[in-house]
């Protein structure tokens, strides 16, 4: 569907005019065009409605007319949504190593990162020598546990598990 607007002044006043790139008008011609929002943009003039930039992308400003305003989110941010001005810092236990991504991976079992927007899968600190973790995505060295056949309580990177004792 193409949309118009009704100039208002000038020479050419009731003259139809198509809504430019980076705009559109879905409702009464006669209030003019609307600048696509923040997360959208319009590259064709004359349109009712704006394109959302995908998932994994993000453009902030209004009156975006190109598919190269969406940037990409970068290492260390994900966006899950279309349309959006904005991407999110990955959570602590997570991480994103690429650019444009919808999602951040989680830390491995054994490992845990108390800092959040993190861009390497380095940034997840291996627990104490005999100890691991019960899940992925783990946020603190108090996460660490003890691996069976060991013993003790992890409070910090310094603390160490014990062999139990045969018998």
């Amino acid at each position: 569907p193409f949309s118009h607007r009704k100039t208002t002044n000038g020479d050419h006043a009731g003259v139809c005019v198509k809504c430019s790139a980076g705009s559109y008008s879905d409702a009464d011609a006669a209030k003019g065009c609307t600048l696509c929002e923040a997360g959208r943009y319009q590259s064709t003039a004359g349109l009712t409605e704006c394109t959302k930039c995908g998932s994994g992308t993000f453009v902030a400003g209004l009156g975006s007319d190109s598919a190269t305003a969406c940037v990409d989110c970068a290492k260390g941010q994900y966006q899950p949504a279309t349309g959006k001005a904005d991407c999110s810092s990955c959570a602590k236990g997570r991480y994103q190593d690429t650019r444009g991504q919808d999602g951040c991976i989680k830390c491995l079992a054994g490992t845990f990162n108390m800092f959040g927007a993190s861009k390497t899968s380095a940034a997840c600190t291996a627990c104490p020598t005999d100890a691991t973790t019960d899940d992925t995505g783990s946020t603190a060295v108090t996460d660490c546990v003890c691996n069976a056949g060991a013993t003790g309580t992890i409070s910090t990177p310094d603390d160490t598990c014990e062999a139990c004792e045969l018998g």
